[in-house]
């Protein structure tokens, strides 16, 4: 692979939109050129082919055939990731996909052993385990300038629930699970390190006009017998980020 990394998109629906929309400065990247799409809805793939002038097919397996393709993103329904990252794998294709990684452990694990097999790099859209101040908690913790790491302890509340998401996506996304607890789980266990050993959770469907799970209350113990608690409420009107940060 070259310095420039050629990108190809697989699934150019809504989550890839919003890329675009708010991180416009990815098409002026000197490292990264868009290069190909693959989607079954041809009017999509029109409109990506006269965006970006490039390459556009129906499934992913084309797509993954091209050679002006060194990587590709991602962005199908989650119950699609395992699939379209172990044939991308197969191909050679480096992976970046869209959270959730996939819905069982055994998918994500059989998702991380294909990428080992055919030598090539695997990443996970969780985009905060990138943010300065979650690296900085993860570099105190890690390197003990506090003592040991006793709990985590994260709240979220805010108005998930009631933002203009179409019904059907709340209900495809079971919510705000989906779309937010992957975040707030992948801080925790970055912060935490090591691997979760015990999972409780409960959670919250209060809205039949906003169908999908609106809150949750879940529990981790982690290996080294570290807990964690995560509560996330997406039916308030509060921001918690205006008084703290996961």
């Amino acid at each position: 692979m070259d310095d420039v990394l050629r990108l190809g998109f697989v699934g150019v629906g809504m989550a890839v939109t919003r890329i675009f929309s708010e991180k416009p400065g990815i098409t002026k990247l000197p490292y990264v050129k868009i290069t190909g799409a693959a989607d079954p809805r041809n009017h999509a793939l029109d409109v990506f082919e006269k965006e970006f002038n490039a390459e556009t097919y129906n499934n992913i397996e084309d797509l993954c055939k091209s050679r002006n393709v060194d990587a590709v993103y991602i962005a199908t329904p989650p119950e699609m990731h395992a699939e379209h990252t172990l044939i991308a794998a197969k191909h050679g294709k480096h992976v970046i996909v869209e959270k959730p990684m996939a819905l069982t452990i055994e998918d994500a694990e059989k998702m991380n052993d294909t990428a080992d097999k055919y030598k090539i790099k695997l990443l996970c859209g969780h985009t905060h385990s990138f943010d300065a101040p979650v690296r900085k908690m993860r570099e105190i913790v890690k390197g003990g300038e506090l003592g040991p790491l006793r709990m985590i302890n994260t709240w979220n509340f805010n108005e998930f629930m009631y933002r203009p998401w179409p019904t059907h996506e709340l209900v495809t996304s079971n919510g705000l699970i989906f779309n937010q607890t992957p975040h707030q789980v992948d801080v925790v266990r970055l912060i935490g390190g090591g691997k979760v050993k015990t999972v409780r959770a409960w959670t919250g469907a209060w809205d039949k006009i906003r169908p999908g799970v609106g809150a949750y209350s879940c529990f981790f113990k982690f290996e080294d017998g570290v807990p964690a608690t995560m509560v996330y409420n997406g039916y308030g009107f509060f921001d918690t980020a205006e008084l703290m940060w996961w």
